[in-house]
């Protein structure tokens, strides 16, 4: 409900033809020395973008950028809690209309970035816990997307770019030490979740198709999961549990449900499907054991 009268408010304050820029709410608390708080909020036509930053610690760097042609019900939420850690929000464009980003950081040295242009109806949350670990979510040129990172540990990495796109989901949460997740969506109506715990392992999926599904979770040392999608309503999920697993599933044709299951050391396995409605089902379980599916 909410939605919709937020849809129904920002079409008649565009259509109206006023111009201004007013009615914004601007909060920043501080406690702690040396933290940094910015925040920019102008538009031509629109209003009613919210901006709200808090740090707790030592030299925090939090910026928020809400600036465009028309701008309205936009929100921008900072929470830093440590020291050294940096938030960066940008809204911006011909258009961005209530999106939203937020980012909690509870920790040192972690950097956050969200990037929302030309964005209708985007939502960005990065939430971090523990030492350098960096997260960075584009929307641009996009709308009802919804992106989630979650990381506790030492050195993560997670990248989602929905630039270009509508409709999707993804959500990358990373427990550990130095693991790698990078969703790029630019399909409709995708989702994609990546789950890690462990070291240095690295998730990879792709979806420029339409209808997708994708979930890999590794638990261990260096596994490496990658997923293509560039058909559409697609099923891949990978599970891998161990050390230096590498499992890749391709899908450039339609229906296709492809399962992944990897338990030991030095497996390999890929799965391909170009043609239509097919299954794949491939487990390992063991030391360097090697499977191809193709379909």
């Amino acid at each position: 409900m909410k939605t919709f009268s937020r849809i129904a408010a920002a079409i008649a304050l565009v259509t109206s033809g006023s111009v201004f820029a007013d009615d914004n709410i601007a909060v920043q608390t501080q406690v702690g020395a040396f933290n940094l708080a910015t925040s920019t909020q102008l538009e031509l036509i629109g209003g009613f973008n919210e901006v709200y930053q808090t740090q707790v610690g030592f030299v925090n760097l939090s910026t928020a950028l809400q600036v465009g042609l028309i701008s309205a019900f936009n929100d921008i939420n900072h929470f830093q809690f440590g020291a050294l850690n940096n938030a960066f929000s940008l809204q911006n464009g011909i258009i961005s209309v209530d999106s939203n980003a937020t980012i909690n950081q509870v920790g040192v040295l972690n950097n956050a970035t969200t990037f929302q242009s030309n964005s209708l109806f985007n939502n960005a949350t990065i939430n971090q816990v523990g030492v350098l670990n960096d997260g960075n979510i584009g929307q641009n040129e996009s709308a009802f997307n919804n992106a989630t990172i979650n990381q506790d540990g030492l050195l993560n990495q997670a990248n989602i770019n929905q630039s270009a796109s509508l409709g999707n989901t993804a959500v990358a949460n990373q427990f550990g030490i130095a693991n790698l997740a990078n969703h790029l969506q630019q399909g409709n109506g995708n989702t994609s979740v990546s789950n890690q715990f462990g070291v240095l392992n690295a998730a990879n999926v792709l979806q420029t198709g339409n209808g997708n599904d994708s979930m890999i979770t590794q638990v261990g040392v260096l596994n490496l999961a990658d997923h293509d999608q560039s058909g559409d309503g697609n099923l891949a999920s990978t599970l891998q549990v161990g050390v230096l697993n590498l499992a890749l599933v391709e899908q450039t044709g339609d229906g296709n449900a492809a399962f992944t299951a990897q338990g030991g050391a030095l497996n390999v396995h890929l799965t391909s499907q170009s043609s239509d409605n097919n299954i794949a089902v491939g487990t390992q379980i063991g030391v360097a054991n090697v499977g191809v599916i193709i379909q």
